[in-house]
């Protein structure tokens, strides 16, 4: 089981305000954080750094969206958590995509709504 202190989380967001937000939440509760704007240069930082045991992606994003971003990051390594957010939360669930490798967080989200997920999905690997 992984520690909640030890935790590597990649945050990717298109909104570098948002970014800033959830990195500033994530290292103020310990955690270690690499961020990414889009989905390839979150693969990329993925593929140089085996210590990230989380994902933290928006989902609508231009060029890949987080969906396929989990995809292609849990092919690279499957053991990876992964938590989704989005501010078009409802269109999303309400169309056919499929939340299969992690908990949706709405935006705009609260600090413990992210902690909590992390701590839940850690604690029941």
């Amino acid at each position: 089981m992984a520690e909640v202190a030890a935790a590597t989380v990649l945050a990717v967001d298109d909104d570098l305000d948002v970014l800033d937000l959830a990195s500033t939440v994530l290292q103020d509760a310990g955690y270690t954080v690499l961020e990414a704007h889009n989905g390839a240069a979150a693969l990329e930082l993925l593929d140089r750094h085996a210590e990230i045991t989380l994902l933290f992606t928006d989902i609508v994003m231009p060029g890949m969206t987080g969906f396929e971003l989990a995809d292609r990051a849990k092919a690279m390594k499957p053991e990876l958590f992964v938590i989704y957010t989005s501010a078009y939360h409802k269109n999303i669930l309400s169309e056919s995509h499929v939340l299969k490798h992690g908990p949706l967080i709405p935006k705009p989200w609260r600090k413990n709504q992210i902690l909590t997920a992390i701590q839940e999905l850690i604690s029941n690997s």
